[in-house]
């Protein structure tokens, strides 16, 4: 005999958001929803279960089952920093199928149970992480009469329970940024993504509309900071550690790189060409992979495991290409202008056809796999990436753009239309010696207002995207090398959108506040090999401190930095062990 279990999708999305909004409506997380039919589909996640047992020809004897019970558990492992091990199970739900109870089995029957089981919206969801995991697990377990002893057959089914937002626009993202520093003058930046997903990708543009003729561009680098916390279930008033950030580069343009287009691991990067003394740069870059990342949690769950991101953007830059700055050691320093902004990264599981599909799609919504859906190998299915976007290529990524913008603007065309939105007064360095008058004056007039502008130095994320004709669709890989633009600031959008067209459009973006970035502008050490624009290291939680072949000596501040360590450190195992 043989016992199956599979289920209606190996993917249980639930919505968290809904718990967070209405608290008192949302149901226990850590038991299955009992009412199936009243419930809403935001307060709970239906997936049905299917045992089925098939009884060989071989078998003669009549035996009769004495029970058949079905078990769906999460399995929760948090390895807190401190050092201690805590195990949990946030969910624990026990069926037993009353119809196979006394049913005789027939040799060369197949015989099949279906079970339909709700999980709550607010339920901690499947993770995997360096510091903490959460497994789920459905397992059947059947016993049959015996002379002597009880025949037991089991199967096991791993589950995933993937978050979603709520918002209509979930995969979409938009970001832009405008600052200014000494040497690349006005500094604009555009982001955008219609897959905006662990495994998905990110479109980004640059733009130095009036740089210094003497400042050279070395490098543009791109970070994903993962910050995770673990909270106790145990442990009283709500105990949580916050593990050391892990940080993922997935963009580093640099020397010829930023020349010349190229195409290299991870990303697509092709410099337009300079009109006057401007630099514009577009690239596409994949986000990491669920072996590296992990998405973002998000409010209203149970999760013990909270995971939050950031998106670090640096340009390395030579304020004097013709003088570089060096330490009093003689290693090369270069200068660093740096913005970090928060962001929420969805699972990889939540594809664009998994969410968005229109009703008549070029692109098949539930594609027939190589190999069975049911087939899997239970040792490396978390690892498996044939069923998320992480397997997909970036040509088959972009496919689902052509489905987001059917209906509207290109993506790329969108970021360069932001980018336009958002460009200053364009003026030289030397221009103020040489203007005279009254033209003069009002240009120094217009330049005083964009630098107020600039200086600000705020990043808005737009969630309503301004409407636009129809642009000619174009082959996948001149879509590859023109970058997605994101949205301006939240009044520009709106300003453009009201001298464009009035026909209403679902927006595509998401519906989250907008968040200032942060700037820093500092200076970076270079290693020896650094100086030619091929290697640079950034380590700890911020990036600031960069190795080299030689290390620092030791000194009082690094006696102060380590007292103060051991500090915390002997609190944390006071509050750890003497609560």
């Amino acid at each position: 005999m043989e016992l199956k279990l599979t289920s209606s999708s190996n993917d249980v999305f639930v919505y968290p958001t809904t718990a967070h909004v209405d608290p008192a409506s949302a149901p226990d997380p850590t038991r299955v929803v009992a009412q199936c039919i009243s419930v809403s589909s935001t307060i709970s996640s239906l997936v049905i279960l299917n045992i089925s047992l098939r009884v060989s020809e071989k078998h003669k004897s009549s035996e009769k089952i004495k029970d058949l019970t079905i078990v769906v558990e999460a399995a929760e492992t948090l390895a807190f920093p401190s050092g201690f091990l805590e195990t949990n199970e946030p969910f624990s739900s026990r069926h037993v199928i009353q119809e196979a109870a006394g049913l005789t089995l027939q040799s060369g029957a197949t015989y099949s149970w279906d079970l339909p089981l709700l999980i709550p919206c607010n339920a901690a969801p499947y993770e995997r992480c360096h510091h903490a995991k959460n497994f789920w697990k459905a397992s059947a377990k059947l016993n049959i009469h015996g002379r002597l002893v009880n025949k037991t057959y089991k199967a096991e089914k791993n589950l995933f329970v993937v978050q979603v937002p709520t918002e209509q626009s979930a995969l979409s993202y938009e970001h832009t940024h405008s600052g200014f520093a000494e040497g690349p003058g006005p500094i604009q930046l555009a982001f955008i993504s219609r897959s905006a997903s662990v495994g998905g990708y990110l479109r980004g543009a640059l733009l130095l509309p009036s740089p210094s003729p003497v400042m050279k561009l070395q490098a543009i680098v791109m970070t994903l900071v993962q910050t995770t916390s673990l909270i106790s279930r145990k442990k009283p008033d709500g105990y949580f550690e916050t593990c050391q950030p892990q940080r993922f580069e997935f963009v580093k343009i640099s020397g010829e790189e930023l020349e010349n287009a190229v195409t290299h691991t991870g990303a697509l990067c092709r410099p337009k060409a300079a009109t006057g003394d401007e630099i514009e740069l577009e690239w596409i870059a994949r986000l990491p992979s669920d072996d590296l990342a992990r998405p973002t949690t998000l409010d209203g769950s149970h999760a013990a495991i909270k995971i939050s991101h950031q998106i670090e953007f640096s340009i390395l830059y030579d304020v004097d290409k013709d003088n570089p700055t060096r330490d009093e050691r003689g290693d090369l320093m270069r200068k660093r202008y740096r913005i970090t902004w928060p962001v929420k990264i969805l699972s990889c599981s939540l594809r664009w056809r998994s969410l968005v599909l229109p009703e008549y799609s070029a692109q098949d919504s539930n594609p027939v796999p190589v190999m069975d859906r049911n087939v899997w190998h239970a040792r490396t299915e978390h690892e498996a990436q044939d069923h998320c976007n992480c397997g997909d290529t970036l040509e088959a990524v972009l496919q689902y753009e052509d489905e987001a913008e059917a209906s509207g603007t290109h993506t790329s065309n969108l970021m360069r239309e932001q980018l336009l939105e958002q460009r200053p007064v364009r003026y030289h360095a030397d221009s103020r010696s040489r203007s005279r008058g009254p033209n003069a004056q009002n240009r120094r007039h217009a330049r005083s207002q964009a630098r107020s502008r600039l200086l600000d130095g705020s990043g808005t994320e737009e969630h309503s995207r301004a409407n636009s004709p129809s642009i000619s669709r174009r082959n996948s890989q001149e879509r590859m090398g023109r970058l997605g633009p994101p949205s301006s600031s939240r009044q520009g959008s709106r300003a453009a959108s009201r001298s464009r067209s009035m026909t209403p459009r679902t927006p595509r973006s998401r519906s989250v506040a907008p968040t200032p970035d942060r700037i820093s502008i500092d200076f970076q050490r270079m290693t020896l090999e650094g100086e030619d624009g091929n290697e640079m290291s950034g380590e700890g939680e911020s990036g600031d401190s960069v190795l080299g072949e030689e290390s620092d000596g030791w000194d009082e501040e690094d006696d102060e930095e380590l007292m103060d360590k051991l500090e915390r450190e002997r609190l944390k195992q006071q509050q750890l062990y003497h609560p």
